[in-house]
């Protein structure tokens, strides 16, 4: 298990900036001359194995970061299906 924070809702993001969550605090981040607001050390799942931090944004800026495409699904089960 990670020393990491659980949040129950996203930050906000917008066209002019995105979140940035990664184990250490990281200043004026940005992404192809996108800005990322550092928001902590939140992991998806328990653990952080699948990258170093992690970056939202909007889809246009999205679409012009230049780089190797990764991505994690992230699934809510129905109620039914919680055992």
């Amino acid at each position: 298990m990670t020393d990491g924070k659980v949040i129950d809702r996203l930050p906000a993001i917008s066209e002019e900036q995105g979140i940035l969550f990664a184990k250490d605090k990281v200043e004026k981040a940005e992404i192809n001359g996108a800005k990322l607001k550092y928001e902590g050390n939140i992991v998806i799942e328990n653990q952080r194995v699948y990258a170093d931090m992690y970056a939202i944004v909007n889809e246009t800026t999205y679409k012009k970061i230049i780089g190797e495409e990764k991505s994690i699904g992230i699934l809510k089960p129905r109620d039914e299906q919680i055992c």
